[in-house]
């Protein structure tokens, strides 16, 4: 998912907005030319691995796959003095009442916050494919398209 979600999608906005950078794609390390800035890519099941660095800011896609135990060393990562601010972010979809849902929705901590995207608010995907939600919805169940497409936290056995 980081390679073939994350990445591609960042490289593709770097491009499009002419940002001028360096991949290595041996350390999965990129580097913004202008500002210096450095992007670590790591996938998080091996969370211990996590340890040791500086970190300015840290970003999880679909954090509802990720063990909270990663989120908490990443978060711990949080300290380099050369940062002006520190911050942590996520997105990701329902999946349940489980530590995300905790954490950010149910009993938020104090200095965390939950933006809630609205469904159908993806006008770039609307205006290339209008119908894309009535598809979805002709093709999930009802329990499954209310967590995945309408954002709803339901307690549900996944399909397979």
């Amino acid at each position: 998912m980081l390679r073939d979600a994350t990445q591609s999608a960042l490289f593709e906005m770097l491009a499009n907005d002419g940002v001028d950078y360096d991949y290595n794609k041996a350390e999965n390390l990129l580097r913004i030319k202008e500002s210096g800035s450095r992007i670590i890519f790591r996938p998080v099941d091996d969370f211990e691995r996590l340890r040791g660095t500086n970190l300015a800011w840290f970003g999880l896609d679909e954090m509802t796959y990720t063990p909270e135990a990663a989120w908490l060393r990443l978060e711990g990562r949080l300290r380099d003095p050369s940062a002006v601010e520190l911050c942590g972010f996520g997105v990701w979809t329902p999946k349940g009442y489980d530590w995300v849902y905790q954490k950010f929705i149910a009993d938020p901590i104090a200095g965390y916050a939950a933006i809630i995207a609205k469904p159908f608010e993806n006008q770039f995907l609307l205006d290339k494919v209008p119908d894309f939600y009535d598809r979805l919805r002709n093709s999930y169940d009802e329990t499954f398209y209310q967590q995945e497409v309408l954002g709803q936290y339901l307690s549900m056995i996944e399909p397979i």
